[in-house]
């Protein structure tokens, strides 16, 4: 399957990038559970920190 967006042709991923991008996945996943616990408010002050932090570049 090609996907036509805006005049360009896009190939879906190939096999060693699905599996990649799994790996990715399963690392961020692993890290976010060996985190403390946090509360939603130090979640959503944390969020925006990083927001703030990177919305010049943006």
């Amino acid at each position: 399957m090609v996907v036509d967006w805006e005049g360009e042709e896009i190939a879906p991923p190939s096999a060693e990038e699905i599996e990649k991008a799994s790996q990715i996945i399963k690392q961020a996943f692993a890290r976010a559970e060996a985190m403390p616990p946090r509360s939603a408010e130090e979640i959503w002050d944390s969020f925006e920190g990083t927001i703030e932090r990177i919305s010049h570049q943006l």
